[in-house]
This record gives C-alpha cells, structure tokens and sequence, in this order.
C-alpha cells in the first residue's frame, strides 16, 4: 500500500513538473508589455513571474456554473494585440492562455468581486471561469509564498 502511495505521488509531481515547464512564461507576459520584446528583457526574473503566475492564477475550466453566474460568450473578448474579437471556437489552453493578451480586464471591471464565466464550446470544458482581479491576486501571492 505505501509503495502503491509512493507511486502515485512520484507520478503527480512528474505531471506537475512537466505541466511547469510547458507554460512559456515570457510568451504569457509579452502582451503585458504591449508585445515589446525589449521591455520583456529588461523585466527582472521576479516579476516576471509574478506576471505569469497571476495569469495562470486567474483562469479556470468547469462544465458547471454556480447559482447566479454571470456568463459571457467568448467571443465578446477582444485580442488585444489585433484588435479583433475572439473566435466561438476558440480552444482554452491553459497552459498558454495569457490573462494579458485579452480584455479579462474589463469584464471583472464590471463585475467586481464576483467570478466571471466565458462560454468556450469548441473547448474540452463548457466554460472558462475568470476569478476576480482580487482573488486572482490572492492566489497568485499564495501560490508563491509556497
């Protein structure tokens, strides 16, 4: 039973590791700095990945929505680098998804505290949950006092 345990574990913190060293954190940050290369390099380590952990810390998939969720559909968010709005299909990623590169700001702008959602029916979950700007900074500071 205990090796049985051991396995289990060992297998997770491989995944974990594996599912770390997949995000690009400077790929998720670049649109922070309004896709300017140069003001990326010049980020110190640190806040760098401040950045990327509250953009990773703001996102969430689920096939269920609590009572009173408010929801948009995914294509009333805006991709800030061209302008245009975002496909019906587009496909979350969570790995790769970057809280910058889209409007996310405005919508918790206009919800406050509460928990957004987005429709994302071309994705393997029914919705992207956004947490607010509060509890994504809340989470980020958590996840890295760790």
């Amino acid at each position: 039973m205990k090796k049985t345990v051991f396995i289990l574990m060992l297998m997770l913190a491989v995944a974990m590791a594996a599912n770390a060293q997949t995000r690009d954190c400077r790929q998720i940050v670049l649109p922070h700095v309004g896709f300017n290369q140069s003001h990326l390099n010049m980020m110190s380590e640190e806040k760098l990945q401040w950045h990327c952990t509250y953009s990773e810390q703001s996102f969430f998939e689920t096939d269920a929505l609590p009572a009173g969720a408010v929801v948009y559909d995914i294509s009333v968010l805006v991709d800030l680098r061209t302008g245009d709005n975002v496909s019906s299909s587009f496909v979350v990623n969570l790995t790769t998804l970057s809280y910058y590169a889209y409007n996310f700001g405005d919508f918790q702008g206009l919800n406050g505290d509460m928990t957004i959602y987005f429709r994302t029916p071309s994705s393997r979950h029914a919705y992207l949950g956004v947490y607010s700007a509060q509890e994504a900074f809340e989470r980020t500071e958590r996840a890295l006092s760790h």
